[in-house]
């Protein structure tokens, strides 16, 4: 069940090439749909993007997320995707889903969070050297600032602003992400090189470097590897789109019942876990990835 050789794309392309171009698609993606945002506002509420994103207000913030998100994220590399890369976003979804496939998807989220942890805690307590240090006080500064914005955009306390949030940070980026790093880059990789856990990986790095934060890259790098791994195996982008999902609208959740004081603490908030908790959360996430690859091997012999 292997992808490599689906979905189909012009091969000859060097995928470096891919990615620069569908970094120009994706910027041009956001810039049309901050302009189409800022008309919007100007017309309606006499304000631009710019005085919602600095008021601070969660329901602009959550509305502003969503609609830059979707032009940049689908809109823009799907229309690229069609009319360059010749893939539809039906391509995608080729194989057959699987019931035991989508509940291992799920487990896998919740087995990884204690290592996935350990990684976020020990990213944050790395020190840089001296030469390094201008460096390391920007990289600090900047995640501080992008902990402040998610913290305000997800401030609410309604039931419906729960439902907007999961929308925008949970279903818009595991569909705009997945289709952009999994469907559309991995491909272009697994085309290219040799090795496709090489591709994997270096689609994994792009990934968590995209997001500007090097104090969250190792976890995220992780996820990406993870999220690679289950659609190269499955050939179906619906399992890492669902994990994608799921693990941003838990986040979400998260907050607002720490909003609402159901909860007493916060998801930014460290929380030091035992090693054993630790290595078992890896050993059980390996062992369940293993599981994974029998079964999608199975059902690629049953296929044939």
């Amino acid at each position: 069940m292997d992808n490599m050789n689906s979905p189909d794309f012009r091969s000859s392309q060097n995928p470096f090439f891919v990615i620069l171009l569908l970094a120009v698609t994706v910027f041009f993606g956001y810039m049309f749909g901050t302009l189409f945002l800022d008309l919007i506002f100007r017309s309606f509420l006499n304000n631009s993007v710019a005085d919602i994103v600095f008021s601070k207000d969660s329901l602009g913030l959550l509305i502003v997320q969503g609609v830059t998100s979707i032009f940049a994220f689908i809109i823009a590399p799907g229309l690229f995707s069609i009319y360059w890369m010749k893939i539809s976003f039906s391509d995608l979804f080729e194989s057959r889903l699987n019931t035991r496939l989508i509940l291992l998807t799920v487990v896998l989220l919740v087995i990884i969070v204690p290592f996935n942890s350990f990684l976020v805690e020990w990213n944050a307590d790395i020190k840089m050297p001296d030469f390094l240090s201008a460096f390391e006080a920007q990289a600090k500064a900047t995640e501080l600032e992008l902990e402040e914005l998610v913290m305000s955009m997800l401030s609410f306390k309604s039931p419906l602003m729960l439902l907007l949030a999961i929308f925008v940070v949970g279903f818009v980026p595991a569909v705009g992400e997945e289709f952009l790093f999994r469907g559309l880059i991995q491909s272009a990789f697994l085309k290219s090189i040799r090795s496709p856990y090489l591709a994997i990986f270096l689609v994994a790095i792009l990934f968590s470097a995209f997001h500007m934060q090097f104090y969250g890259f190792f976890p995220r790098l992780m996820l990406g590897l993870l999220l690679g791994l289950i659609y190269f195996w499955s050939g179906n982008l619906f399992y890492s789109i669902l994990f994608h999902f799921l693990n941003n609208s838990l986040t979400v959740i998260f907050y607002y019942l720490y909003n609402i004081e159901v909860i007493g603490a916060n998801i930014m908030d460290d929380h030091t876990l035992p090693y054993i908790t630790v290595i078992f959360s890896f050993m059980v996430t390996f062992i369940s990835l293993l599981y994974f690859r029998r079964i999608t091997i199975v059902e690629t012999n049953i296929n044939e």
